[in-house]
């Protein structure tokens, strides 16, 4: 008999836990699509569209608490609304660019562009994601117009799908002949969350699209896919990055600072005075003092690599005072970072080399 009663409140313990679990969400990644080449402002884009199915029986439901000053931490309801799945997922932001105005679920879904013919990544600057795809308990297109608000709830419900067309406010990636040659490429969709949002399953958030990419380009032209498949890693294994990225030499960044400051402030540089000091492998931070005439510069400047895709850049960035000789300063120049330019581009991969095998659902 006491064997019979333990194993009863052993299902009584268990039952709402599993009821619990049956009521998640599911969030499927679908593959990028839409895939195509834009030039503007003198940059080439690759742009797609992006969306999130809700395939689990229960809503994605966060709720944003905050002061009123546009940004609230997100925490994980069920869909009801009456438990906290998880106190913590993210933050919600008020968004004013691209003539939104309203409110973002931040890094909700990433993006990155990886070659399956040469070492290299690049990825995107998403700002965020309108989750309202959720009419029970979402004000409107995520509280448009509401910046002060101190609470809000975004999601999206059982069955429904969230969806962000090409080149809209972060659905593209920047591209270029140097940092992405000719050749096949893997445009990967991430949802940015995974491990904090609770879900009936992780398998299926990200997803992958195979492209060929060719220059030159011709701004507007869509790219047909190769091929797409659901899942990490579904479609191969691409190159990972160069293991020993380039190293900023003293010489070298000196002869980066002077042309940093001549895109800032000039080309009269005689009598430049420059100390640096390493921050890092790719990176140096340089003491200047310059004086032209009655004017004198000081502060500092910070040079560095960076790797992106198949090319390596270098960036700087300034914070300097330009102040009258034996006078008060004038005004602080900030350029917390600005790009160079770029430094040499990567070498393809041996043609010699072993094929990646590339396992594609349809």
């Amino acid at each position: 008999m006491r064997r019979l009663h333990v194993l009863v409140v052993a299902v009584l313990l268990t039952a709402p836990a599993a009821a619990s679990a049956a009521e998640l969400p599911d969030l499927e990644q679908v593959a990028p699509y839409k895939v195509r080449v834009v030039e503007r402002d003198g940059r080439w884009y690759l742009g797609f569209a992006a969306a999130v199915r809700n395939v689990g029986p229960g809503a994605l439901r966060l709720r944003g608490y905050g002061d009123g000053t546009g940004t609230m931490t997100a925490r994980q309801l069920s869909g009801d609304g009456l438990q906290v799945l998880n106190p913590k997922v993210g933050r919600l932001q008020y968004v004013t660019t691209f003539g939104h105005r309203h409110w973002h679920f931040m890094e909700f879904m990433r993006y990155e562009l990886r070659s399956l013919d040469f070492p290299g990544v690049l990825r995107d600057q998403k700002q965020g994601f309108c989750l309202s795809a959720a009419p029970a308990f979402v004000d409107g297109w995520c509280a448009r117009d509401k910046p002060a608000l101190t609470t809000t709830d975004v999601g999206i419900q059982s069955g429904g799908i969230d969806i962000y067309e090409p080149n809209v406010e972060g659905q593209e990636i920047a591209i270029d002949p140097l940092a992405t040659p000719p050749g096949r490429y893997l445009l990967t969709a991430r949802i940015g969350q995974t491990g904090l949002l609770h879900e009936g399953r992780t398998d299926n958030n990200a997803a992958s699209t195979v492209i060929d990419l060719r220059w030159p380009a011709t701004s507007g032209r869509e790219i047909p896919p190769a091929s797409s498949c659901v899942g990490e890693g579904c479609a191969g294994v691409s190159l990972p990055a160069p293991a020993r990225p380039l190293r900023l030499a003293a010489a070298k960044a000196r002869r980066l600072v002077r042309r940093a400051l001549r895109r800032t402030i000039g080309r009269r540089l005689s009598g430049l005075r420059t100390t640096c000091r390493r921050s890092h492998m790719r990176g140096r931070v340089c003491r200047i003092r310059l004086r032209r005439g009655a004017v004198s510069f000081s502060g500092n400047v910070r040079v560095w690599y960076a790797v992106e895709g198949a090319a390596t850049r270098w960036y700087y960035g300034l914070n300097i005072r330009r102040c009258l000789v034996g006078g008060r300063c004038s005004r602080r120049i900030r350029r917390p970072e600005r790009l160079g330019g770029t430094v040499r581009v990567r070498s393809r991969a041996s043609a010699t080399a072993a094929p990646l095998a590339c396992r594609l659902a349809g």
